[in-house]
């Protein structure tokens, strides 16, 4: 079956937990581009952007560019939808074990 099709309730839970990774890694690269510009600004301290970004201190070393702003970027995604799947697995634990009762 595919995603858009109806089907069984176990069918559709996957899609529905890559969307959780994918909001929450959206999220980690608007709150990584919008450090970057309050950093440039200097509006932010950056052990500020450390704790919220730990991926920033790629950015501070003297690796190649293309290289630290795919880590740098892409480590905060993948962190931050990581820590939303997390989240959204378990919840849905949590479900399947109180509608158990």
């Amino acid at each position: 079956m595919g995603i858009l099709e109806t089907g069984s309730m176990d069918d559709r839970k996957q899609p529905r937990h890559f969307r959780w990774f994918l909001m929450g890694g959206i999220v980690g690269l608007s709150l990584a581009i919008a450090l970057t510009l309050l950093l440039s600004r200097d509006a932010i301290r950056p052990e500020l952007a450390v704790k919220l970004w730990p991926t920033y201190i790629v950015l501070m070393t003297d690796s190649p560019a293309v290289l630290s702003l795919l880590i740098g970027y892409g480590g905060n995604f993948v962190l931050y939808g990581l820590i939303t799947l997390l989240f959204s697995l378990t919840v849905a634990f949590v479900k399947n074990l109180t509608a158990a009762k």
